[in-house]
């Protein structure tokens, strides 16, 4: 059986499907296979930057619960503006992430987070780089994002590398 071009393609989640973004176009145009990935790589870094700028509202329930940790009430991280980002809060902080994008992003598999250490020195916000695959069809597709940390707000801003 061969495979069409609709089978080898990606496809974006109902919510990215259901979102017309050109209200006015009376007819829709089908993307390419090209399109269709590029929108998606920018929904999974939509998502991700949400998934990092929301703040877990409680922690600390009984083991009895533990299913919790896996769902909506868990969904972030925990609060950051407590943090410093030196010494072992780095490696908590990489190692908060990629349970977050392991538990909340299925989109993403393979997760490795790192503190990027580029730069001078002198720049009084974090980086943190997001190493990842992306499912696609026919294969897994090769991510990174780098991730800014503002330093007054603990704001995330997640860009496609």
């Amino acid at each position: 059986m061969a495979l069409d071009d609709d089978t080898l393609r990606a496809q974006l989640s109902v919510l990215d499907r259901l979102i017309d973004e050109r209200p006015d176009d009376q007819r829709e145009r089908a993307m390419t296979a090209a399109q269709t990935m590029t929108r998606l790589r920018e929904a999974v870094r939509r998502d991700l930057e949400i998934l990092l700028n929301t703040r877990e509202r409680c922690r600390g329930w009984p083991s009895v619960f533990g299913e919790i940790d896996s769902s909506v009430v868990a969904y972030g991280l925990p609060d950051l503006s407590a943090l410093s980002l030196d010494g072992e809060w780095r490696s908590m902080l990489c190692k908060r992430v990629t349970e977050a994008i392991r538990r909340f992003e299925p989109r993403l598999i393979s997760v490795r987070v790192q503190f990027d250490t580029r730069g001078d020195g002198l720049e009084r916000s974090a980086r943190l780089r997001i190493e990842a695959m992306m499912h696609a069809d026919p294969a897994p597709e090769p991510v990174t994002f780098d991730t800014h940390i503002d330093s007054a707000t603990r704001l995330m801003s997640v860009a496609d590398r």
